[in-house]
């Protein structure tokens, strides 16, 4: 993904602003599923066949095309926009199928989530989760590589985490799409726990994907 991926989409959106203020949420939710369900693409995609879930935000809000809802809180769009975009995915309907639930969380999330916040319990999340999953999965015999995951499970800290970076690469690489879908489950938790209005119009089934780090 370039910066233009990031950068260009105020310009579309500018053309057709519309308030957001409240969000008809009985009508946007189902619509947004409907066009989740052709299948993601990785990039902006073709408004009315396959677009990324932002711009699928977009679509089913009405505004004009473009990967800016309006009314999603800028370190969930640009983290979304991240994870859209991974060539990763094995298609685009298993892409679709593990964006659903945080694009339906994301909804209403500006000026309620704290981009700060998200950014830092997400970031605290996968050192506690991802990390020690993937490095016991990955290395189950490597004691230097269990003892950091001992460590970022413990602390969940950043300092926790630095020593096994650069074979978390390298793990990250052994089943790509598995992980992906981990670091949704995470965000998706983030969001309901900092109460994201679109988190209220969940399924029972979307919001069992949430992950959380297991209390100590």
């Amino acid at each position: 993904m370039t910066l233009d991926r990031l950068s260009t989409r105020a310009d579309i959106v500018s053309e057709g602003e519309i308030d957001m203020s409240e969000i008809q949420y009985e009508t946007v939710v189902p619509r947004l599923r409907a066009i989740i369900a052709r299948g993601l693409s990785n990039g902006l995609g073709t408004k009315g066949g396959q677009v990324c879930i932002e711009a699928a935000a977009c679509e089913a809000l009405g505004l004009p095309h473009g990967d800016d809802p309006q009314c999603v809180s800028e370190a969930v769009r640009s983290f979304k926009i991240r994870l859209n975009d991974s060539p990763r995915w094995e298609s685009a309907k298993s892409r679709a199928d593990g964006l659903l639930a945080l694009g339906v969380a994301q909804l209403g999330s500006k000026g309620v989530v704290s981009d700060r916040d998200f950014a830092r319990l997400l970031a605290e999340r996968v050192i506690r989760v991802m990390i020690p999953t993937l490095f016991r999965e990955v290395f189950p015999n490597n004691e230097r590589c269990l003892a950091a995951a001992d460590r970022c499970e413990r602390e969940g800290a950043v300092e926790a985490s630095r020593e096994a970076r650069a074979a978390a690469y390298a793990a990250y690489a052994a089943d790509a799409e598995k992980y992906l879908r981990l670091v949704a489950g995470l965000a998706l938790g983030v969001l309901i726990d900092l109460k994201s209005p679109g988190a209220e119009w969940l399924t029972d089934e979307e919001r069992s994907r949430a992950v959380r780090p297991n209390v100590q």
